[in-house]
Parts: C-alpha cells; sequence; structure tokens
C-alpha cells in the first residue's frame, strides 16, 4: 500500500499540471502573479529537477516574465525579487525537511511536477518524412543516453 500511495500523489500532480491546458500568455500580469512567478522561480532553485520556466509556461505568465528581464521593467521586477526572495529561504528549509522525513513522497511529487510541465513541451510527431527523421533523431538520442550510462558505470570517482 506504501508505494501506491507514493504513485498517487505522483498521478494527482500530473493530472493537475495537465488540467491547466494550454494557457494563453498573458498580456499583463497582476502583482500577485509577478509575486508567484518569483516564488515559483525560487522553487525551481530550491527543488530538484523541477523547471520553474515550464511551470510559467503552463500558466502564461514566461512571456512577460522575459519581456521584463530584457526591457528591465523595475516595477514588475521588484514584485517578481520579492516573491524569489519570499520563497527561497523557507522554500530551502521546508523541502530539505520534507526530503528528509518523507522522502518517497518528496521524490513522487517531484517527479510528478517534472512529468506534468515536461509533457506539454514535447513536440507532436510529424507527418511523412519528417516523421523517419523524428524516428532516427530519437534512436540516436537513446544510443547517446545508453552509451553515457555505460561509460558512468566504468568510471569510479
Amino acid at each position: 500500500i506504501y508505494p501506491t500511495m507514493k504513485r498517487t500523489y505522483f498521478l494527482f500532480l500530473l493530472v493537475a499540471m495537465l488540467s491547466l491546458g494550454d494557457r494563453a500568455q498573458a498580456a499583463i500580469l497582476t502583482p500577485l502573479q509577478w509575486l508567484l512567478s518569483g516564488g515559483l522561480y525560487a522553487l525551481g532553485t530550491v527543488v530538484p529537477g523541477l523547471s520553474a520556466s515550464f511551470l510559467l509556461i503552463q500558466l502564461g505568465w514566461y512571456q512577460q516574465t522575459l519581456l521584463a528581464f530584457s526591457r528591465l521593467m523595475l516595477p514588475e521586477l521588484l514584485f517578481f525579487a520579492a516573491g524569489f526572495a519570499g520563497v527561497l529561504l523557507p522554500g530551502l528549509f521546508l523541502i530539505q525537511k520534507i526530503l528528509k522525513r518523507w522522502a518517497g513522497y518528496a521524490n513522487f511529487c517531484i517527479l510528478g511536477l517534472l512529468a506534468a510541465s515536461v509533457i506539454p513541451a514535447v513536440p507532436a510527431p510529424q507527418q511523412g518524412w519528417m516523421l523517419v527523421v523524428d524516428l532516427l533523431m530519437l534512436g540516436m538520442g537513446l544510443l547517446v543516453s545508453l552509451m553515457m550510462a555505460r561509460l558512468g558505470e566504468n568510471t569510479r570517482i
């Protein structure tokens, strides 16, 4: 029962994130959204394997965040920085405690967030000739991955 419960958390987070669907990019973010986007970036810094960029893409806030940084939009960046700072230290402490106490649950939750944020970024398969190219690239990627894994087994530090 114990491993099944952990998988349930993974599945719940995966479904919750994927249910957001493709969000249209927000034209203007509210101060609360800027705080939250800064907090998400802090979580992406603290939680191993979590990509804050993919989460912001899912929420539709990524373009505005990039725009604020590229144009140095100071009021927006101040809210972003406040959200980042407000989550970073408590997040470090909390994630450390959670990973020590409930490592299995935490790892499945992280896996759920990671899968849910990456799945929408994977492009759809192509048609015709490009499908063959896609499959060749997939095969080459798998081959390189297997070679790297074998190299890692033979290397001792």
